[in-house]
């Protein structure tokens, strides 16, 4: 028995025991506590100025753990056990409120980035816009994530004019509801202002956490055997509950766990997390747990190594296979 089937074994015998309530249910209630810091964002918002300032920013706070948590695990059908439901979920967190297309995310994160994890010639380089300095890369760059996933989303849907007319009318109708609700409130002109904060004020840390978790670990010109693609190429990043209630365990300290079984809903993986921590131990592979300060540092200053030329030189110890 290979070591991926070992866990994969195991993996299911702990979700066969859990309930329903704790495979889905938890992460339905999280789901919903957001929605209420999101309704109550909104409440603060239509009080005075300081008020709004604090408003937004539960709003913002809200907004990317809906969109961010959702649209990843509606992707890998993780939210629910029926699978047409989270295909039609995807449609709403991901097309009409984060304004990416469910089809170009599913598309890009799930059959290029798990199966081609760190395999630079089949992902792509990470410098969509051009190579710039680390400071651009990691904390002005992120603003322009609105316009990159409705331009990339664009791109993959161009031709295919009906997911494409599906697409507009929900990323448009998704951006109109926001600015109407934030219209109650405020001028049109500050509304609209309002919605691209809500949709960029945390996207350096969701940035950061979509690259740093693969940094400076081993690259690949040939996919290798599943187990030893995902533990050589993927590390964790310990969470606070800042973190932990923005992107949730999967994008956090279950990562690895995350790549090696990615329909395991976010609050299960924390379940089978010594399984992999002890399997991929004892095939002599370092299981690495480092802290997002920890990471963006260590990121921010092997930039270079990391990220221009990815696998050379890198003082994590990274080589090219």
């Amino acid at each position: 028995m290979s070591t991926f089937q070992a866990i994969a074994n195991k993996a299911r015998k702990l979700l066969t025991a859990m309930s329903w309530w704790e495979v889905y249910g938890v992460n339905i209630l999280v789901n919903l506590l957001r929605v209420v810091l999101l309704v109550a964002g909104f409440w603060v918002f239509s009080h005075g100025l300081v008020y709004k300032i604090v408003g937004l920013a539960m709003i913002a706070y809200a907004s990317f753990g809906l969109a961010v948590t959702l649209s990843h695990d509606t992707s890998h059908h993780s939210v629910v056990k029926n699978r047409k439901v989270n295909q039609v979920l995807a449609y709403v967190v991901s097309d009409f409120f984060a304004g990416q297309s469910s089809k170009w995310w599913n598309d890009r994160h799930v059959r290029i980035h798990h199966l081609h994890t760190n395999m630079e010639k089949k992902v792509g380089s990470v410098f969509a816009f051009g190579r710039m300095p680390p400071f651009l890369f990691f904390f002005v760059l992120p603003y322009a994530a609105l316009p990159y996933v409705v331009g990339f989303s664009f791109h993959f849907l161009w031709g295919r004019w009906k997911d494409l007319g599906v697409y507009v009318v929900l990323m448009l109708a998704g951006i109109a509801v926001q600015a109407w609700l934030f219209a109650l409130f405020v001028p049109w002109y500050y509304a609209l202002a309002c919605v691209f904060i809500a949709r960029s004020l945390f996207a350096p840390i969701v940035l950061h956490l979509g690259v740093m978790h693969h940094a400076g670990m081993v690259q690949f010109d040939r996919r290798p055997a599943w187990f030893a693609h995902q533990a050589k190429t993927t590390f964790n990043i310990r969470p606070n509950l800042f973190l932990w209630g923005l992107v949730g365990n999967a994008l956090t300290d279950c990562h690895l766990e995350h790549h090696l079984l990615p329909n395991v809903p976010d609050l299960a993986l924390r379940k089978i997390k010594p399984v992999v921590a002890k399997h991929v131990r004892k095939a002599g592979i370092r299981y690495i747990e480092r802290g997002y300060g920890e990471t963006l540092r260590l990121c921010y200053t092997n930039y270079d190594a990391f990220f221009v030329q990815p696998g050379r030189a890198a003082p994590s110890g990274s080589s090219r296979t």
